[in-house]
């Protein structure tokens, strides 16, 4: 019954989030290319429809005035009328003569000139380049003030010919520039200069924030309460002044605090089983009504962004509602919806959800970075070095505070609270906005596979010919095989076409006869040799169930019984064969590993190679292997990678990497929480010299792993010289001390001082010490990252053979949040897209029981996540630390990286 119950539910989920997914150009995200994306989408032959968009999801204070002073620019260039013309209303105030008796007549007729000489000026140039009339005119839309409903994409038919454009910026960075912008701060300005000179000016400052902070954030405007006090004052106001009330909704995304604000933004509802969340059924049929009269209007001409805005008399829909335009703009998604109330991990993947479907996912953070900029200008189809171009320094903007450092531009406002003191208030708006900021990181992820992508096709060597054939690739997977997101706890209810392979097999087991049905037919994931790493803190037991998950259900896929699928599972030994004897077929990939053992030794390399050895794949084998010396050059390496045994009518071996990684900040903090524990659960801490780090051969890590980590990094030797007498000044350097174990100083210093020591230990250590059970896996981290990297890009392998190396970046901590997603990442990748061998509907079981089994082991010792109540504070201290923060903020950087590059590869597939 348990089981049943949770089927249903999980139906009912995906049943909605289904509906989203629709080929709604999800696809089209990364198989369309970027680069002109402006033409390929409004001269598109798939749709008739005259009437394009720019549709700019204004995110307040993310860099939105920036923006739309670019867009203005862009559609200037393209001689849009939008920007030229008068809108409809103005135009007729002008013509009639009546501006000559109104308020400012000498100043409004300026303004009328001002757009008729620009009109004349379009039709010259127009003549000038010899363009052709465009049969498609550009109306922008900007949404600021207002949530755009999750469900838009898949349901209004304005979105595949609109041009989506979103940015996004870090929650506590954002909520506190509203703050000081048109909030209570903004009656006490921030002068940098003050803050660090004058003492005064700091304690007033502090006391300001510390007193008007909590009660801005206590007058949410997501409370249903206070929305419902504010729309019966307005209301009354309404009726005095003989205005119809619908005409002038509540503002959730205004001047004010809003909780989880820009996840809130991305998952508005207005139709549909969301609506069924809420309490006000009036308020849901209006909704409902409001979307469907949006979306095919009887005339909104008047009804879009004239970019008046010195005369916002004449801009009917820009920032404001109007009798004429009571749902704001002609354009997607513009109509009101409900997005109050508490903010569930369902929301999350709506916000997520309507991300994907964005043709430019910008961070705030990057907006005069060089790199983002040119693919915005590349995107738009209008010049890089273009004087416009948001790289250049003049863009206007609403800062109010000058950032210039990398570091004050994202991070101003979370270093100013630490610096006045006030960590509890950001802890406590951290874990207000805590879902928020996980969608922020997916944003950036996705950010970095974007322009990821964008630079391999800007990349000199890839033909046209490449990308067009690519794209089709990708096109007509996605037409044959769904993703996991679309397969997820569906199912189609349709019985399964017995497979022609299957043979009828008679066994005998205790005595009974079991009658099975055994599936012969071949796995084309057996073709490839599967490697999985993962580090201290990084997955070691996940990594272990996954491969026992995978293995039996290639045996559940092929007819084999429970009883047998558990025999199989016991077989001692890390080197075992899944093959049928009797039958002589492979069932089951073969494994190298298990829960002691890793393929060859951790942490341990040959002294002349830089690899084992013994480090050698062949097909058809998933092969554990916790923290490996990569420190061979690429050519070593990629034979073991790539220089597997050929399976004919194969040229070459295949090799899959799935590369298990953490942020380096949780890792440590997870790591230092996991030993200190009382008992601790390894005895190793009680062995170990966490400050040595050479080798028995007098090298240190540090020296194998700088050659490599030095290209892509900002880390230097003595930087992590400073780490090796950081650690020797913290272990044994008291004479109370002297004596102690390394476990004894994790618990008997201050959290602050143990945290670093384990740290220093994590960076610097060789593992020697404890027999090479733990220690430097972040640096091993962060060569390995470049080191996997660099084979699918060195000039000196062959490009044939890095096409036959496929590379999967996970990440523990997207897994600890969204298992499921994770689980079925790896799934599709292992056992590839045909799942002629392991139906959908067996993944999709998978995964559940996946899901299901991290819930549980949350309470166990090896799990320290949302343990430790001071967390986020230790955190911020290792970020600001001199010594640690540089170390793992590079590191971070790689990860980030990583992780983008393997988003990209799962939305391609």
């Amino acid at each position: 019954n348990d089981d049943d119950d949770d089927d249903d539910d999980d139906d009912d989920d995906d049943t909605e989030t289904g509906s989203t997914v629709e080929e709604v150009h999800l696809f089209d995200y990364f198989t369309e290319p970027f680069v002109n994306r402006w033409d390929r989408r409004f001269e598109s032959p798939l749709s008739d429809n005259p009437i394009k968009y720019l549709f700019f999801k204004h995110i307040r204070k993310a860099g939105g005035t920036s923006l739309r002073t670019f867009f203005f620019t862009v559609l200037e260039y393209h001689d849009q009328s939008r920007t030229f013309d008068l809108s409809p209303v103005a135009a007729e105030f002008f013509e009639s003569g009546a501006y000559e008796n109104s308020r400012g007549g000498e100043f409004r007729k300026g303004f009328f000139e001002n757009k008729k000489a620009k009109t004349q000026k379009k039709n010259q140039r127009r003549g000038r380049r010899g363009r052709k009339d465009r049969t498609y005119e550009v109306h922008y839309v900007e949404q600021e003030f207002d949530a755009m409903d999750w469900q838009c994409p898949s349901t209004d038919p304005r979105w595949k010919d609109s041009l989506r454009i979103i940015t996004l910026r870090h929650p506590i960075e954002r909520h506190f520039s509203e703050f000081f912008f048109s909030g209570p701060g903004q009656a006490f300005k921030v002068n940098k200069t003050l803050l660090y000179t004058n003492q005064t000016y700091a304690n007033e400052l502090t006391f300001h924030i510390n007193e008007q902070f909590p009660l801005w954030m206590e007058e949410t405007h997501a409370d249903p309460k206070a929305w419902r006090e504010t729309q019966q004052m307005k209301n009354e106001v309404a009726k005095k002044t003989k205005q119809n009330k619908l005409l002038n909704p509540d503002r959730t995304f205004g001047r004010f605090y809003t909780d989880n604000f820009q996840l809130r933004a991305l998952a508005g509802c207005s139709s549909g089983d969301c609506l069924n969340e809420y309490d006000d059924n009036d308020a849901a049929e209006f909704l409902t009504q409001q979307q469907l009269s949006a979306m095919s209007p009887p005339d909104k001409t008047n009804c879009t962004i004239y970019f008046e805005a010195s005369e916002l008399l004449f801009d009917s829909c820009h920032k404001k509602y109007s009798t004429d335009c009571p749902t704001g703009c002609d354009g997607p998604c513009f109509y009101n919806t409900l997005t109050k109330g508490p903010i569930t991990r369902k929301h999350l993947e709506r916000a997520i959800l309507s991300l994907r479907s964005f043709d430019a996912i910008l961070m705030m953070e990057l907006l005069d970075d060089e790199r983002q900029a040119d693919f915005l200008s590349d995107l738009v189809n209008v010049p890089r070095d273009w004087q416009y171009s948001l790289k250049n320094k003049q863009r206007v903007s609403n800062a109010g505070v000058d950032k210039k450092s990398r570091r004050e531009k994202t991070h101003f406002y979370r270093d100013l609270l630490s610096k006045l003191g006030l960590d509890e208030l950001g802890d406590k708006l951290r874990k207000e906005n805590a879902l928020e900021i996980e969608l922020f990181d997916v944003a950036a992820r996705m950010n970095g596979a974007m322009l990821d992508r964008w630079e391999k096709e800007n990349a000199k060597e890839q033909s046209s010919e490449a990308v067009d054939s690519d794209v089709a690739i990708v096109k007509e997977s996605d037409e044959a095989t769904p993703t996991p997101a679309e397969e997820i706890g569906k199912s189609s209810g349709k019985e399964e076409e017995p497979n022609p392979t299957a043979i009828r097999v008679k066994e005998k087991e205790e005595s009974d006869v079991i009658e099975t049905t055994i599936n012969t037919q071949a796995n084309d994931a057996h073709d490839y040799g599967v490697l999985i790493v993962m580090y201290h803190k990084t997955g070691y037991v996940l990594t272990r169930r996954l491969m026992k998950l995978t293995i039996g259900l290639e045996y559940e896929a092929r007819g084999y019984s429970a009883q047998q699928i558990k025999q199989s599972m016991k077989v001692p030994g890390h080197k075992v064969e899944h093959i049928d004897e009797k039958l002589g077929i492979q069932i089951a990939f073969g494994q190298r590993g298990n829960w002691n053992r890793n393929f060859v030794g951790a942490r341990k390399h040959h002294g002349y190679l830089g690899c084992q050895s013994d480090f050698q794949l062949s097909p058809g084998t998933i092969y554990l292997q916790e923290a490996p010396d990569f420190f061979c050059n690429d050519v070593g390496l990629y034979q073991r990678m790539l220089g597997l045994p050929v399976k004919p009518p194969q040229k070459s071996g295949k090799t899959k990497v799935v590369h298990f990684v953490r942020n380096p900040f949780d890792m440590v903090l997870s790591n230092y929480f996991y030993h200190s524990q009382d008992p601790t659960p390894e005895k190793w801490v009680h062995i170990d010299d966490p400050c040595e780090y050479n080798y028995e051969n007098g090298e240190s890590l540090a020296f194998h792993v700088f050659p490599t980590i030095s290209r892509k990094t900002k880390i230097t030797q003595k930087q992590l010289e400073a780490v090796v007498t950081m650690c020797q000044s913290l272990y044994q350097s008291t004479l109370s001390m002297k004596d102690a174990t390394f476990y004894e100083h994790l618990r008997q210093l201050n959290r602050w001082d143990g945290l670093q020591l384990a740290t220093a230990q994590m960076i610097i250590s060789s593992s020697v010490a404890n027999k090479y059970l733990a220690g430097g896996d972040i640096l091993r981290m962060a060569n390995n990252l470049i080191k996997f990297e660099n084979l699918m890009t060195s000039a000196r392998i062959p490009r044939g053979d890095t096409d036959e190396l496929h590379l999967l970046t996970l990440s523990m901590d997207d897994y600890i949040a969204m298992p499921k997603n994770v689980t079925a990442k790896y799934l599709d990748f292992v056992l590839g897209s045909d799942d002629a061998i392991v139906s959908r509907e067996l993944r999709r079981i998978a995964v559940q029981r996946q899901e299901t089994g991290a819930e549980k082991s949350q309470s166990g010792k090896h799990v320290t996540q949302g343990k430790h109540d001071d967390k986020e504070k230790l955190k911020q201290s290792l970020r600001d630390d001199p010594v640690l923060g540089p170390i793992l903020s590079e590191v971070e950087i790689l990860v980030d990286q990583a992780l983008a590059r393997s988003e990209s590869l799962v939305m391609d597939r």
